[in-house]
């Protein structure tokens, strides 16, 4: 598993936060979420699928459960898009 950094994204400093992410690959391509606009924190940007560590709770399972979260309100939320890069700040988006 990957690194165990703590990193603080609180504007109150609440304090650290335990994060986990994953890199889905297939060949050359990679699965990104995009983040709502309306998100307090990095809204409408493309991300890695993954969330918050739960106090108490193993990274690896909190992976599964917000890999499933992702994904549940996905099929649920609107159709698939498929989306393509094609330079540093362009980004091309299909319906279907």
């Amino acid at each position: 598993m990957g690194q165990d950094v703590p990193m603080t994204i609180s504007a109150d400093d609440s304090g650290p936060v335990r994060i986990v992410t994953a890199v889905l690959r297939d060949g050359d391509r990679v699965l990104l979420c995009h983040r709502s606009a309306g998100r307090r924190w990095y809204p409408d940007v493309w991300d890695l699928p993954g969330g918050h560590v739960e106090e108490g709770e193993d990274p690896k399972e909190s992976l599964v459960r917000e890999l499933r979260r992702s994904w549940e309100s996905r099929h649920r939320s609107r159709p698939a898009r498929r989306c393509m890069r094609s330079g540093p700040r362009r980004t091309t988006c299909k319906s279907g």
